[in-house]
C-alpha cells in the first residue's frame, strides 16, 4: 500500500552500513564500548575495596597501640568508603566492615573515656546491622561504658536484642514467691 501511494520505504531497510550496530543489537548491546567500561568499573571497585580494607587493618593496628583518636579518624573514613548501591549475598545493605568499623569507633571512644559519643556510636553501630550481641555485653573494648554508663547501656542493647523475659517481671517473681532470698 505504502508504495502505491508512493510512500518513503527506506526506513523498513537497513543498509550495511549498519552491520556493527545490528551485531551490538542482537547481541544484546553489549560492545567493546560497553565492556571496557564495565572493566574499568571493576577495577576501580577492587582497588577502593583494597584501600578500604588496608585502611580498617590500619585503624585496628592504632587500637591495639592505644592510639584511639587515630583509630577514630580511621574507622570514619572506612564508613565513608562504603561502596554506593551495595547488595550483599544476604541482601543486605551495608557490608559486614562497616558494621564492625561502627562498633570499633564506640570501643575507641570507650577506650578514651568519651561516655556519649560512645553511646551514640554504638547505636550506630547496632542501628547498621552490628548482632554480636555477647560481645557487647562481654568484649574489653565497652567495658569502661559498661561501667560508667549501665543503665544508658543495657537501654540501647535492649533495644535491638530484646530479652526474653523482662528483667524486672523476673526479679518481681522470685521476690514473690521468695525463690530470691537466700
Amino acid at each position: 500500500k505504502f508504495e502505491k501511494r508512493g510512500g518513503d520505504m527506506s526506513f523498513l531497510e537497513f543498509d550495511n552500513t549498519d552491520g556493527e550496530f545490528r551485531k551490538e543489537r542482537a547481541g544484546g548491546n553489549y560492545g567493546a564500548g560497553t565492556r571496557e567500561v564495565q572493566m574499568r568499573n571493576y577495577i576501580t571497585s577492587k582497588e577502593n575495596e583494597r584501600a578500604r580494607t588496608e585502611l580498617f587493618n590500619e585503624g585496628l593496628e592504632d587500637y591495639n597501640n592505644a592510639k584511639y583518636e587515630d583509630a577514630i579518624y580511621k574507622f570514619e573514613d572506612v564508613l565513608g568508603m562504603e561502596p554506593p548501591n551495595y547488595v550483599g549475598d544476604n541482601f543486605a545493605r551495608i557490608t559486614p566492615m562497616y558494621e564492625v568499623a561502627g562498633y570499633n569507633i564506640a570501643c575507641c571512644y570507650s577506650k578514651m573515656g568519651n561516655w556519649a559519643p560512645g553511646l551514640s556510636a554504638l547505636n550506630d553501630a547496632l542501628n547498621s546491622g552490628f548482632d554480636d550481641f555477647e560481645k557487647v555485653r562481654s568484649a574489653d573494648g565497652l567495658k569502661e561504658l559498661r561501667a560508667a554508663e549501665p543503665e544508658k547501656f543495657q537501654k540501647i542493647v535492649d533495644r535491638y536484642d530484646e530479652p526474653v523475659f523482662d528483667p524486672k517481671l523476673v526479679e518481681g517473681f522470685k521476690n514473690l514467691f521468695g525463690l530470691g532470698k537466700k
